[in-house]
């Protein structure tokens, strides 16, 4: 728990965003294993899968505050060429399903409830709750599925 606490500190500087009781630190997104191919992919997506985060932990009760660093992400689907154009599309396929790694800690009072390391990942994305996620307007449904489960389960106790 130290070497968490101690890392995110550390990295308080970079690439770290507070507003409100959520912390979201995404350390080096050149390294995730999926998260676009060129920088402005990889800052959009940021920018997406923040806000993601901070609309998923908009339940945390007052008073608690929830600190997340983003290790790795590797999104629904991959990039393919399409066609002869210079485009890529993403391809999704039971093989590509979504993954999200990531460490964090609910505080309250400045006393740690809960913190740990968790890997999201769901395997069967394209066959979960179809209907529900193609209704969804954002381009990271099925990581934001993954963000909400585990935000309901983990951090609420649902």
């Amino acid at each position: 728990m130290r070497k968490f606490v101690l890392g995110l500190a550390l990295l308080a500087g970079a690439a770290t965003a507070q507003v409100g009781p959520v912390q979201i630190d995404f350390g080096k997104v050149e390294e995730f294993a999926d998260f676009g191919d060129s920088r402005w992919d990889r800052e959009r997506n940021q920018k997406d899968f923040e806000a993601m985060l901070r609309e998923a932990t908009a339940a945390l009760p007052a008073g608690r505050q929830l600190s997340i660093k983003v290790l790795d992400v590797n999104l629904a689907g991959e990039l393919e060429w399409w066609w002869s154009r210079a485009d890529r599309l993403r391809v999704m396929r039971s093989v590509t399903w979504p993954m999200i790694e990531m460490e964090y800690a609910l505080s309250e009072g400045g006393r740690t409830l809960k913190s740990g390391t968790v890997r999201l990942a769901d395997m069967n994305y394209l066959q979960n709750d179809f209907f529900s996620v193609s209704q969804s307007s954002t381009a990271m449904r099925y990581e934001r599925r993954l963000l909400d489960r585990w935000f309901k389960e983990q951090i609420l106790g649902k």
